[in-house]
């Protein structure tokens, strides 16, 4: 009989914040090897984990949750299809971010800190993007950065170019200088602590309320539409044949047919899947902050398999319908989504995560002239600009060129494309906007139908 033991370590000791993500350490250790599934299930999220073990060997892994308050995360471990072992495990919610420590210097209660303190060991920090979720400010010194596995370094940088803020202890200003190069918003977020802004620096993504009115902007997929043409065209054919023919037998068989026809089409079409993006980025950066939501139109009762980028992270439903994420140790870089469809129904996730910029365009202003340059080897796309409250046209620009406004003459945009820009933007700030598809970062399959923007601020 297979002798299996699993050790349970949740970051941050178990607390979270409402709503956010956390991380779940998990070790795993069995007397035969062989495939294994670790099933997560939690409120609105069922995750799975799919791998393989040695036997007597360890296996660490580490997995994004969002436990809800009031319930335990159920914790499975399924081998040769059968329940190996079996765990709830409980978290400590509250309704505010976490400042964390791994320095293990006592943080005082006159010290300005946001919700209640946390202080772990360095090598407890997490290994996940989302293990930073229930964190708002992050305390450490170069020691503490130099202890980290790669793992560890890599969630840290999201969690950096999320521009959340970090404070470092004992650090010189090359250690600072170091780190706001590779963070998001300029590095704002990122100070000594000694110098701590007095001023909360806070960044939010648009809104999912924002992405719906990108989503609706653009022409979408009516199933009703396909079912009035098709019985429109089957009226005129049914009163075609009543003036044809006065035998009942032909008839007949028309609404025989028709059904088969109907069913047989409607089967053959599949979900409607559409996603509106928007990205943003400081000039220079390599990195931009995204904002996702996508929308899933059911047309059969299946159970609709979509692959994604594990940069999207984990999906928050906005129907409070139990949504299925599958993640494969052999295929570190994706995540499978899986949704019940029915026909006619319509699901929508919202995500939000950081990507890779391929783009070559940058912004500088110089004395409030803004300066587009293209650095790239190829001709850019044509964007355009918002300065000093009027949108203006950027036409495409070679290699090596730049370009700046000479006739600033406002164009027309859509209204909710407008409104988006005028509500990422103050009334006199600079911004360069373009076409950008998630697809072209490569986080989507083609089948996807999009329409996405990416912001170019100048950097500070």
């Amino acid at each position: 009989m297979e002798d299996i033991s699993v050790k349970i370590a949740p970051a941050w000791e178990g607390r979270i914040q409402t709503g956010k993500s956390t991380e779940l350490g998990v070790r795993i250790i069995s007397s035969q090897g062989g495939d294994f599934l670790l099933t997560l299930k939690g409120g609105d999220l069922i995750t799975h984990h799919t791998g393989a073990l040695e036997a007597d060997i360890p296996l660490d892994l580490w997995a994004p949750v969002r436990p809800v308050s009031n319930q335990p995360l159920t914790i499975e471990i399924h081998r040769s299809e059968k329940l190996a072992f079996q765990q709830q495990l409980n978290f400590a919610p509250s309704p505010h971010g976490f400042t964390a420590t791994a320095s293990g210097i006592y943080l005082s209660d006159n010290i300005d800190t946001i919700g209640q303190n946390i202080t772990v060991t360095p090598d407890a920090l997490p290994r996940t993007d989302q293990g930073y979720g229930s964190i708002q400010t992050l305390i450490l010194t170069p020691s503490d950065l130099a202890s980290l596995e790669n793992a560890q370094t890599l969630a840290l940088s999201h969690y950096l170019q999320s521009c959340k803020e970090l404070l470092l202890i004992n650090a010189n200003t090359d250690v600072l200088n170091k780190l706001r190069s590779i963070a998001g918003c300029n590095g704002d977020a990122i100070n000594l602590f000694q110098e701590k802004p007095k001023n909360e620096f806070r960044h939010p993504l648009p809104s999912k309320i924002a992405l719906q009115a990108l989503l609706l902007d653009k022409e979408k997929h009516d199933p009703i539409a396909t079912l009035y043409l098709f019985f429109s065209c089957y009226l005129c054919i049914l009163l075609l044949m009543l003036r044809a023919t006065r035998k009942p037998a032909p008839l007949l068989i028309i609404p025989t047919l028709g059904a088969i026809t109907l069913i047989a089409a409607w089967t053959l079409q599949e979900n409607h899947t559409r996603l509106a993006s928007w990205s943003e980025v400081e000039s220079g950066s390599q990195k931009a902050n995204f904002s996702a939501l996508l929308s899933i139109e059911g047309v059969n009762s299946t159970h609709y398999n979509l692959q994604l980028s594990k940069a999207f992270g984990l999906p928050n439903p906005l129907n409070n319908k139990p949504v299925e994420v599958a993640f494969n140790r052999q295929h570190p870089s994706t995540e499978q989504l899986t949704v019940t469809t029915q026909p006619f129904s319509r699901d929508q996730y919202w995500f939000q995560g950081t990507l890779p910029i391929p783009h070559s365009l940058s912004l500088i202003t110089n004395e409030m002239t803004p300066i587009v340059i293209n650095h790239g080897d190829k001709n850019s796309s044509n964007a355009i600009l918002s300065w000093q409250g009027r949108i203006l046209s950027v036409p495409s620009l070679a290699p090596g060129r730049q370009w700046t406004p000479t006739k600033p003459d406002a164009i027309e945009i859509s209204s909710t494309l407008h409104s988006m820009i005028r509500a990422r933007t103050g009334p006199d700030s600079t911004a360069l906007i373009l076409p950008f598809t998630l697809q072209q970062a490569g986080l989507l399959p083609s089948h996807v139908q999009e329409s996405g923007w990416l912001m170019i601020k100048p950097a500070t």
